[in-house]
Parts: C-alpha cells; sequence; structure tokens
C-alpha cells in the first residue's frame, strides 16, 4: 500500500469496483463526467484546501489505453479532454491514476502531466484490488500498481516504484 500526503482528493467513478479510497476530501463522480467536471472538482478541493494546492490527487475509475472511463463505462475523456486540466496548474503535487492499462498511452499520460505540471502516476496493465483491506482499509492509503509508469511535466517517463514506508 502507498500512504499519501494529505491535503488530497479521492475521485471515484460511479462504477468503480472495490473498496473507495479515503482522503482528505473524497467524492464519487456522476454518471456521465467529463474531463471538465473532474477538473472543476479538482480546482473546487484545491480552492477549500487550507494552503490552496493538494498533494495529491486519486482518479479512481476503469481505463483503457489513454482513456479515463470517469462517467461509467465507455463514458469519459481520452487526450482531448486535458486541456481542461490546465486550470489547476502547479496546484497539485501528484496524480495518481488508479485505472487499468491507461498508462499504456504514454502520449495521453504525458500531455497530462504537461497541462496540470505535475506528475502523473498511472497503472500500465490490468490493475487487481487488494481484498485483504476491504473491511478495514486505512485511510489515506491506495493500493500498489501492478505495474506503474510516473510521467513528469518535463517529459521523463520511468518505472514506479513503491519505496515501503515513504509517505509520496
Amino acid at each position: 500500500m502507498i500512504r499519501l500526503k494529505q491535503p488530497a482528493l479521492a475521485l471515484h467513478s460511479c462504477d468503480v469496483p472495490g473498496y473507495h479510497y479515503k482522503m482528505q476530501t473524497t467524492w464519487v463522480m456522476h454518471e456521465n463526467a467529463t474531463a471538465r467536471n473532474v477538473a472543476y472538482w479538482i480546482d473546487l478541493a484545491i480552492k477549500n484546501s487550507a494552503n490552496q494546492r493538494l498533494e495529491n490527487v486519486v482518479i479512481n475509475c476503469h481505463g483503457t489505453p489513454g482513456f479515463l472511463h470517469v462517467g461509467g463505462s465507455w463514458k469519459g475523456f481520452g487526450i482531448e479532454g486535458i486541456e481542461y486540466f490546465k486550470q489547476i496548474k502547479g496546484k497539485v503535487g501528484k496524480i495518481w491514476l488508479v485505472a487499468c492499462n491507461v498508462a499504456e498511452s504514454h502520449d495521453f499520460c504525458t500531455k497530462l502531466a504537461k497541462a496540470a505540471d505535475c506528475m502523473v502516476i498511472a497503472g500500465k496493465d490490468v490493475q487487481y484490488v487488494n481484498g485483504i483491506y476491504d473491511f478495514f482499509r486505512p485511510h489515506f492509503f491506495i493500493d500498489d500498481y501492478e505495474t506503474g509508469l510516473y510521467f513528469t511535466q518535463y517529459g521523463e517517463i520511468g518505472c514506479f516504484y513503491n519505496q515501503l514506508g515513504k509517505e509520496l
């Protein structure tokens, strides 16, 4: 498991399976949510945080290469929705995409990192929920990635390895 620094926001799609991660702010997105909605909710959480910044944002949804299904099955956004994330530029430390296969599109993840001006960590393969923690899961934690990649706002791409015990 990965412990995330706070303040943080967790956004869960309306149909995501398994446990819903709990951050300082946690919301479930409505059916048919769009990139514009997601960027608005992130900006709202930023405006309501004490220092007008979020250390981490978790977007928990289904995914396919270069597409986040934030509004339910096949409803969400790909590269065409990234422009909305410019409104949060420099106000987020990291964006965690807890979604299957989304990192197979390096272009999508790199453009998201550049638009938001922060690091993006995303799943490259099918992601599995650790059932052990379904009944008791500590607040401020997310599952490890089966295969995770990181993308920086400077165009760097690498394998993400959780350093056990380190708060990210």
